[in-house]
């Protein structure tokens, strides 16, 4: 076995092309750190055809209805102190059972965001966390409130909540 170190050595992203797509002669992409050859370059193509299947998919009305519900939901459930995200999915799993695959997992995401948030509206406006992952906005937002910025205090988590997972959503989608 060859060392990678030794001079002459193919890297494993060289050897990973097919056998006549190896070489100094196609063109060098420094995204993936390799040369492509024409036939490799139908991938990306399929890549980005699935990444806009999978939007059409997500952006349907009834989909974007079922996460609206689901965010709704989940907010009701994250207020009452106790119950947490995962008690209120599981509490309201049943209500997915007659829905298409895609628009319950949509909806049980909703869910989970929503007490998520919940969790923190509690802690903010009665001092009381919701679930263990809100106990330090007890520190910070119910002092807010109680100096007549509650709003804004409720506003911060909202904010977090939504760029986090916007962020991290197209951070694992590339």
């Amino acid at each position: 076995l060859p060392s990678l170190l030794e001079p002459g050595a193919r890297s494993f992203l060289e050897s990973s092309l097919p056998r006549h797509c190896q070489g100094d002669s196609y063109p060098y992409n420094p995204l993936w750190n390799k040369r492509l050859c024409p036939e490799s370059r139908g991938i990306l193509v399929d890549v980005l055809s699935n990444l806009f299947n999978g939007f059409q998919t997500a952006l349907t009305f009834q989909n974007i209805y079922l996460c609206f519900i689901g965010c709704l939901w989940g907010t009701v459930v994250g207020v009452m102190p106790g119950i947490g995200p995962l008690a209120g999915i599981t509490l309201l799993i049943p209500a997915t059972f007659g829905m298409d695959a895609t628009g319950a997992i949509i909806m049980l995401a909703g869910i989970y965001y929503g007490a998520m948030y919940g969790g923190s509206t509690t802690s903010i406006l009665m001092n009381i966390p919701g679930e263990s992952a809100s106990v330090v906005t007890c520190i910070d937002g119910y002092q807010m409130a109680r100096k007549g910025r509650g709003g804004g205090a409720l506003f911060i988590p909202a904010w977090g909540a939504w760029g986090g997972g916007a962020g991290g959503s197209g951070g694992h989608t590339l």
